[in-house]
This record gives structure tokens, sequence and C-alpha cells, in this order.
């Protein structure tokens, strides 16, 4: 499972990228983090480890409303 923020969101609404446009043919763009993209990795991390669970226990037919925290936490 992955996750993924496109380019345009993270300029725009979060400005956490900046992207710099070439004018050639084919054209071309460069994106980078800045500051406040590098601050969001830990947070992504976690985000990232959770789906990854989730879709373990999916697979294995637990349902996540069953489980206790104690069992979520175990990897």
């Amino acid at each position: 499972m992955s996750v993924y923020f496109g380019p345009k969101l993270c300029e725009n609404a979060l400005n956490t990228s900046k992207k710099e446009s070439y004018p050639e043919v084919p054209p071309r763009a460069e994106y980078a983090l800045m500051v406040l993209g590098h601050a969001l990795g830990p947070a992504m991390t976690a985000l990232i480890d959770w789906a990854e669970l989730r879709h373990q226990h999916e697979a294995k037919g637990i349902k996540l409303s069953s489980v206790s925290d104690n069992e979520l936490l175990e990897r």
C-alpha cells in the first residue's frame, strides 16, 4: 500500500514544496521540498507505518475493531 501526495497539493495547499519550470520542449519541471516539507517526514513515516499495519491485519482477516491496543502495537 502506498500513499501519494501530488505535487500540486504540496506546492499550493501545503506550501511544502517548490516547483522550478523550464521553457523546454518537451516541458520539464523539478520539484524540491522546502523546510516545512522536510518537517513532515516523521508524521508521514508514522502514517505509512499505520497504513501498512492495517493492511497486514486486513490481509489476515482480522477486524481492527476486535483487536486490542496491545495487539496492534505488536509487529
